[in-house]
């Protein structure tokens, strides 16, 4: 990850916007990262930026939004993961 305001936050996602129904499906824009990095996540916008259920968060317009591409597994696995502890 290079220094254009992105971080890390692990399992930091809050329970809240977990649960959030403003999930939206973003893909780092073509030249922020290499191709193997512009996976799609989903994330819900926070405080000039989006955090993923993967734990990044990514400032808005380093993303744009999209309905094709490869999914992240972490994001699938956890929202997996919600939708069984909602059940």
């Amino acid at each position: 990850m290079d220094d254009t305001s992105e971080s890390w936050h692990g399992d930091a996602c809050s329970d809240d916007a977990r649960k959030s129904s403003s999930w939206v499906a973003v893909q780092y824009r073509g030249g922020i990262v290499g191709e193997a990095f512009r996976v799609v996540h989903f994330a819900v916008p926070v405080a000039g930026a989006y955090r993923t259920l993967c734990g990044l968060e990514v400032s808005f317009h380093h993303v744009g939004h999209t309905k094709n591409g490869m999914p992240c597994m972490q994001c699938m696995l956890r929202g997996l993961l919600v939708e069984q502890e909602d059940e």
